[in-house]
């Protein structure tokens, strides 16, 4: 990029994640309003003007993503969500910060980084705020994971421990347009099972296209339904009463998160 090109309508930072509801606590805090699937949303920080964008989850939001790097321009990126935990030790709600992805095939080659100054600034603005964050490894898959097998299977190839859809190629993109990237994500689930029922896709679905209101009230039952689980329902409402616990701990980590990176960014000149 053009050590030239114009600021003035550039967001100092671009927070991006896959869905809709992985922004709202950012919303919330700048005081916006929602941030539908493929657009921007603006507002500012105490320490500058923010944007948040829902690309899309997986292969779907890399366009989006890249048109808005080269649109935008920002000074900074942080793509910010949910995770998969390659490791059962790792619990849900915990909060990691990329510093690496790998190939999920062996070899399990290096496939990106954050930007180190980047994510040293996020990692000391989440201890500041007394909000436990390690370093992470992570691989990008362009399918939910599910199956324990190829999940162990990967963590012992790669020494990774999240799984997720976007990070890695997100960070190529921003690369190539000169761009600091970084990822902060939070453990919901450990890349095991899918939802439970008949439908699972249609469980995932419904669970992951409702609001932050709707996420504690009635999100279990629209999953339980769109599932079919019903159908069979002793066993099946237990396991998504075992997701549901599990996914509202992601939830409330994504808010304290939220709260400390906001009124975040501090500009390289402003940083301390």
């Amino acid at each position: 990029m053009s050590n030239n090109r114009k600021r003035t309508s550039s967001p100092n930072i671009l927070f991006v994640a896959a869905v809709e509801f992985e922004l709202r606590p950012f919303a919330r805090y700048l005081r916006i309003g929602g941030t539908p699937a493929n657009k921007l949303t603006h507002g500012r920080g105490e320490n500058g003007s923010v944007a948040l964008l829902a690309a899309g989850m997986g292969r779907r939001g890399d366009k989006t993503f890249s048109d808005a790097i080269r649109n935008l321009q920002p000074e900074a990126v942080i793509n910010v969500g949910i995770a998969g935990a390659l490791d059962k030790k790792h619990a849900a709600g915990s909060t990691w910060a990329v510093q690496e992805w790998r190939d999920p095939l062996h070899p399990h080659a290096t496939a990106a980084h954050s930007d180190t100054a980047l994510l040293e600034k996020v990692l000391r603005t989440l201890n500041e705020a007394s909000i436990p964050c390690k370093r992470a490894i992570a691989v990008t898959v362009d399918e939910p994971l599910y199956d324990a097998t190829i999940r162990d299977r990967i963590r012992s190839g790669s020494d990774a421990q999240l799984v997720e859809m976007e990070g890695s190629v997100w960070a190529k993109i921003a690369a190539e347009n000169s761009v600091p990237f970084t990822s902060v994500r939070v453990i919901s689930d450990h890349a095991d099972r899918p939802l439970p029922g008949p439908d699972s896709k249609a469980a995932r679905r419904a669970w992951m296209s409702q609001d932050g209101i709707t996420t504690r009230k009635i999100r279990l039952p629209l999953a339980l339904i769109a599932s079919a689980t019903w159908l069979r329902p002793r066993k099946q409402l237990r396991e998504l009463k075992e997701a549901g616990d599990g996914f509202s701990k992601a939830v409330d980590a994504l808010d304290n998160v939220a709260h400390a990176l906001l009124p975040y960014p501090k500009s390289a000149d402003t940083a301390q």
